[in-house]
């Protein structure tokens, strides 16, 4: 057989010299990394474990009322405690009604030490007959602002106040917070009911805030029933025009507090109200003047305007003097 040509050994072998050698020197190399990529990190020196993402805490679920609103201002009560002294403002708004009688008042829930029909409500409404009907029937509000005051100690035994007490370890901050309020916003969806000479009655839902223990929350109350009487139609032990209100509302404890000092669960309490209001004011009605305006202002009602209701025009307030 031939032999290879001169020199081709010498070529072959200085081929195996430098591609070889550059191969293994490559499949070492990705040898080497893959090692590294599957070696446990703990492994490796230097290296630290890689830790994985934190997973942000879930967040705590929402209470179980409405969402929380600023604290209003509360109106002072008169030097016989029987009437709260309406806001400047509001007296701008319409005709200013004051509680006079209460015809019912009554909580009802499964809460110990509760009373049932407590007493010392005071509190007043700034009210007006509803403009006509729009083109769609819809009227004007009838109520533009108010608010009432009841204090702890009315609604709750004197036993049960101490324990829930923050004297005796419990939220109830009754040093700051004495009362409970409900603050009328507005009223909406108001619908005609009945109308003759000496009455007319609406319903209507108002819009409030109550403030328990420093805390407000916004409450809905349907069917509310406003009735504006006069003439014949009125208590005629009473003086001044007068006005009735029922309505009924739900209030939830657990809006206001996690726990109560020997409440396994906290209940809602309802409240059934028929009010009898005048725009003379129980010290009036005892022939007493009427108190003058609270110094303190507050947030004008949403939707309220400067028209009084017939026949109770409401006393003007000097303009104040500018800061």
């Amino acid at each position: 057989m031939p032999s290879p040509l001169n020199g081709a050994n010498v070529w072959a072998v200085n081929l195996q010299r430098k591609i070889w050698p550059a191969a293994a020197r490559s499949i070492g190399r990705l040898a080497l990394v893959a090692a590294v990529a599957c070696a446990p990190a703990a492994r490796l020196p230097g290296a630290q474990p890689v830790e994985p993402p934190a997973i942000p805490p879930r967040e705590a679920p929402a209470a179980s009322g409405l969402a929380r609103r600023p604290n209003p201002p509360l109106a002072d009560r008169t030097d016989s405690g029987t009437a709260l002294i309406p806001f400047p403002n509001h007296k701008k708004m319409g005709a200013v009604y004051h509680t006079v009688a209460i015809r019912s008042f009554t909580l009802t829930g499964p809460l110990a030490g509760l009373r049932s029909t407590p007493t010392n409500l005071v509190g007043y409404a700034v009210a007006r007959i509803p403009m006509n009907a729009a083109s769609n029937g819809a009227l004007g509000p009838v109520i533009v602002a108010g608010q009432w005051q009841i204090p702890w100690a009315s609604v709750i035994d004197a036993v049960t106040l101490a324990r829930w007490s923050r004297a005796e370890g419990g939220p109830l901050k009754l040093d700051e917070f004495p009362a409970i309020a409900l603050t009328i916003r507005n009223a909406v969806d108001t619908r005609l009911l009945s109308r003759d000479e000496s009455s007319s009655s609406y319903m209507c839902t108002i819009v409030a805030d109550i403030t328990i223990n420093g805390l407000t929350t916004e409450r809905v109350i349907q069917r509310a029933i406003v009735a504006f009487t006069r003439g014949a139609a009125a208590d005629q032990t009473l003086k001044g025009e007068q006005l009735s209100l029922r309505a009924k509302l739900q209030v939830r404890l657990s809006d206001f507090f996690s726990s109560l000092p020997g409440v396994a669960a906290l209940p809602n309490i309802e409240v059934d109200a028929d009010l009898l209001l005048s725009t003379v004011s129980p010290d009036g009605q005892q022939g007493q003047s009427d108190p003058a305006p609270a110094p303190q202002d507050s947030p004008p009602a949403s939707g309220g305007s400067d028209a009084p209701a017939p026949g109770s025009e409401p006393a003007e307030e000097p303009p104040s003097e500018p800061k």
